[in-house]
Parts: structure tokens; C-alpha cells; sequence
């Protein structure tokens, strides 16, 4: 048990050293390099999911809607960095998509073993999806963003992006309420996780559709954000079964 948890620190720390790496080799260009180091940044995070199985024994189906959500986020990382082929760009995005879905389905499952008579989604969650998408939507218009062909892609994505945020965060504050045992940590966990994930993705489509392209300080936080999510919600495995 102890050397899995050396494993789990070890991993979170190479984050550290590798995500700047990754930052260097990827300016102002995609290399086969900075590839290689995405991919090595997508293996760490990929490996604290599976080492926070080790640690706590967690085989319920959280555990392993989370672990597909990693994976299916690593093919993403892969297909959305390897080419400017259009065909690389809707695979990564529908493997992100998929993953959200894992991801969604998760917290769905946690709400449902915490709390049996919550539904599917309330009134103050399609109240926060509603608000944040149109908040999505104005931006978009007020940038004057084109998203192209990636549109209905994008439309979807955004969608699903914005309900798991809203899901985590709602199981996050519906374990603090109730002073479930660990829901300040559990709480934070999620919330910081999914916010980092949603900041990450509207960075990415400025710098994709709103002419960012060579905004450095952008793609940093971009790319910061994006593994802090990840290595969050990887996690969250620890303290949720």
C-alpha cells in the first residue's frame, strides 16, 4: 500500500516538472516532441486515477466511470495534438465529450448513493446550466467568434461541459450541507476540479476560434488548468465510493 501512495505523490509532482516541459517544447508550435510530452503528462494523470484505486480499494462504479473519463481524455489530448488533420480534431473532441459523459454519469451515481431521493437534476442545477450557457452563448456573440464547421461540435461539447461542472459542484455542495464524513475536501476537490476544467476548455476556444493563437500567457493557463483538472478529478477516486 505505501509504495502505491509513493507512486500516486510521485506522479503529481511529475506534473510539476513535466507540464512546463510540455509548455517550452509546444511554443510557438506543435512538435512531435511536445507530443511526446503531452503524452507523458496525459500518463501521470491517467496514473493517479488508477493508483487512487489501489490506495482505496475503490471498485464501485464511480471509480470506474472516472477511469474512463481519464482515458477517453488522454485519446482527446492525443487526436487534438497530433495533427490539423479536421478528422484528429472531431475525434478529440467527441473522446472529451465521451469522457464529460463518464464523468457526468459518475457524479450522477455518487448523488444517488449519498442522497437515493435527489433526481436526475433540479431546479437550481438547470438554473446554473441555463445561466452559465447563456453566458457561453453572449460571449460568443459579443467576440464575434466563428466556430466554422466545428459549430454543432462545439454546441454540444459546451453543453456537456457546462452540465458537469454544475453536476460536481452540486455533489460537492450537497456532501458539505449534509456534513457527510471529509465533504470540506470532497467539496473542494470537485469544485476545483470541474471549474479548472471549464476555465481550460474557454481558454482553448479563444485561442482556437477567437484569434489567440500566439497569446503565450493564454495557451500557459490553457494547458496549466487542463492538468490541474484532471490530476483533481483523479482524485476524487480517494474520497468518493
Amino acid at each position: 500500500m505505501l509504495i502505491y501512495k509513493v507512486l500516486l505523490v510521485s506522479a503529481i509532482a511529475l506534473e510539476f516538472v513535466f507540464v512546463p516541459l510540455f509548455l517550452k517544447a509546444m511554443w510557438p508550435k506543435k512538435t512531435k516532441k511536445s507530443l511526446v510530452l503531452k503524452m507523458v503528462c496525459t500518463a501521470l494523470f491517467i496514473s493517479v486515477g488508477f493508483l487512487a484505486v489501489k490506495i482505496s480499494g475503490n471498485t464501485t462504479a464511480f471509480a470506474s466511470l472516472m477511469l474512463w473519463g481519464l482515458v477517453l481524455g488522454g485519446v482527446g489530448d492525443f487526436f487534438l495534438h497530433a495533427g490539423s488533420n479536421p478528422a484528429f480534431f472531431i475525434v478529440g473532441l467527441a473522446s472529451f465529450l465521451a469522457g464529460h459523459i463518464c464523468y457526468i454519469s459518475a457524479f450522477w451515481w455518487a448523488i444517488k448513493q449519498y442522497f437515493p431521493e435527489v433526481g436526475f437534476v433540479s431546479p437550481a442545477e438547470i438554473a446554473a446550466i441555463v445561466t452559465i450557457y447563456a453566458a457561453f452563448v453572449g460571449y460568443s456573440f459579443y467576440k464575434h467568434i466563428d466556430f466554422g464547421v466545428a459549430l454543432v461540435p462545439v454546441i454540444l461539447y459546451a453543453a456537456t461541459l457546462i452540465t458537469m461542472f454544475v453536476k460536481a459542484s452540486s455533489l460537492g455542495f450537497r456532501l458539505a450541507a449534509a456534513s457527510i464524513p471529509n465533504a470540506g475536501l470532497i467539496c473542494v476537490i470537485l469544485v476545483a476540479g470541474s471549474l479548472q476544467f471549464l476555465m481550460s476548455d474557454s481558454l482553448w476556444a479563444n485561442i482556437n476560434f477567437n484569434g489567440h493563437k500566439k497569446n503565450r500567457p493564454m495557451k500557459n493557463a490553457n494547458i496549466i488548468t487542463y492538468f490541474g483538472a484532471q490530476v483533481l478529478l483523479a482524485c476524487t477516486i480517494l474520497v468518493i465510493s
